[in-house]
């Protein structure tokens, strides 16, 4: 019994190292860039690549599911394991290509007949962090949970494989909730300082764009490193 424990351990273990977790591959859209003045709508905004990833991973995961339920309905070990491992990643691939996709998040006209006067840099900074605050919420959720769950199995000792492949993979998935909240943390905190910057920076390059290297000052040497250190310089905002 225990040597069918120390194999769902490696087993587990062994792929949450991040190679074995594919991303998902991101569908080709394009930046909508503008001069920061109020906006109206031009058209009907596609279909995002984050959006697209949240359709994906619903699929997933509900697949995922469905599979673990049969393998714990056949009742062979090797089966569960696959089915467990393979929920695994897809739950992790989702959470790091959800963040990586909020996180460069493309501009999107207001509502047809809305106009604002936030600048369009501004309006994309502060959506990637509305879209990355929740992501990193629910996974310190279903970490705690997962934690729940560990703690109160490991309080038991049923003699059963079972219980081996269940508690290995609730282990398993303790490591792999750490390895993403430390990303979720350090995307939350760049898109943070995006909101807290990103006019300033724009304000920046517009002050520095069309000057040559030798004919900056050290204070916009200085502004422009900042600037460029929080992917704030050039605006993203603007076309390529």
């Amino acid at each position: 019994m225990m040597k069918h424990a120390v194999v769902v351990v490696s087993t587990l273990i062994g792929l949450i190292s991040g190679s074995a977790f594919a991303q998902p591959t991101l569908p080709p859209t394009s930046l909508q860039g503008n001069d920061g003045t109020a906006q109206t709508a031009r058209s009907a905004p596609q279909t995002t690549g984050y959006d697209y990833i949240v359709s994906d991973c619903i699929k997933q995961r509900a697949k995922t599911a469905s599979e673990v339920e049969k393998a714990n309905a056949i009742g062979e070990r090797e089966l569960l394991v696959n089915a467990l491992v393979y929920s695994m990643s897809i739950d992790r691939a989702c959470i790091r290509g959800l963040l990586a996709a909020a996180r460069s998040i493309e501009s999107e006209p207001p509502l047809a007949g809305r106009q604002t006067m936030e600048s369009v840099e501004h309006q994309l900074a502060r959506e990637r962090y509305d879209r990355v605050a929740p992501l990193c919420r629910e996974d310190e959720k279903k970490q705690k949970e997962n934690q729940a769950q560990l703690e109160l199995l490991s309080s038991e000792k049923p003699d059963n494989w079972r219980y081996f492949v269940q508690i290995d993979f609730l282990a398993a998935n303790s490591r792999m909730y750490g390895l993403v909240t430390g990303e979720c943390h350090d995307a939350l905190e760049e898109a943070r300082l995006q909101v807290e910057h990103v006019d300033a920076c724009l304000n920046v390059y517009n002050q520095t764009a069309d000057k040559k290297t030798s004919d900056l000052t050290n204070r916009e040497t200085g502004q422009i490193s900042e600037c460029k250190s929080l992917n704030l310089y050039p605006p993203q905002a603007k076309p390529k």
